[in-house]
């Protein structure tokens, strides 16, 4: 490990389950090849895998796994209810609800014909297309793919969920959408999509729920319709918080 940078040998040993190493001069094409393939190994030998990039405000993040008051155990078997935390959320950001009554008619007249993105990419260098963060890719022992963040709970600060939400509401989008989240930073969750949305009803539900869920990424001036178009048939999505 000693070729690996400090931060990442430091997170290495927090996760602590197997894992492969991207060095930055790893292209965006072979961490996506070497993510997929991984998947496909893990049905077969029970784990889910998860690209964690070498970031030092989420290894401080991860000294919670060090604290005798967290447990995996314990999170993995809490009772998880999406669709209830999404309405509790609605309480909490009342503001959306104004947003919320935009009128969708013009979002399902319109004809949507977007090049969409199939790769994961938000360990790319900003401004470059290719060269990438190093970054890890863990071999999570768990049989859900909702059930990584207890593993590597990033969260719990400002609007960004607490680990137990987060596992709820990936648990829903998992069962509705088969969202899979791929790729953890202390403040970014990506998502691959197997389902991707192909009724516009649907995407614009879900435009309200990914609001809920970050409203940090769509506070820049975007409207539920820019949301709903951005879910309508993708295969990537991707949360930041401020």
């Amino acid at each position: 490990m000693e070729h690996y940078n400090k931060t990442t040998q430091e997170i290495i040993k927090r996760v602590s389950c197997p894992y492969q190493v991207f060095l930055s001069n790893t292209t965006v094409e072979e961490v996506n090849q070497a993510y997929h393939k991984s998947f496909e190994q893990g049905k077969k030998e029970g784990f889910v895998p998860v690209l964690v990039i070498s970031d030092s405000i989420l290894l401080d993040t991860l000294e919670i796994l060090e604290e005798p008051s967290y447990s995996k155990e314990a999170l993995l078997q809490q009772e998880l209810d999406g669709e209830k935390i999404l309405q509790e959320y609605m309480k909490y950001h009342s503001y959306f609800q104004h947003d919320f009554q935009e009128d969708p008619s013009e979002f399902f007249q319109e004809e949507l014909n977007y090049k969409r993105s199939t790769s994961l990419s938000s360990f790319r260098i900003y401004g470059d297309k290719e060269q990438i963060k190093e970054m890890i890719l863990f071999e999570v022992p768990v049989q859900n793919p909702w059930e990584v963040i207890a593993w590597i709970p990033m969260g719990n600060w400002n609007a960004c969920p607490n680990a137990s939400d987060m596992m709820a509401i990936c648990k829903k989008w998992y069962q509705t959408c088969g969202a899979i989240p791929a790729v953890i930073s202390h403040d970014t969750l990506e998502f691959f999509v197997k389902h991707p949305v192909k009724e516009k009803q649907t995407a614009w539900e879900l435009a309200k729920e990914h609001c809920l869920f970050c409203p940090d990424t769509f506070d820049i001036d975007l409207t539920l319709k820019s949301v709903a178009e951005y879910i309508y048939q993708a295969s990537i999505w991707h949360f930041w918080w401020d």
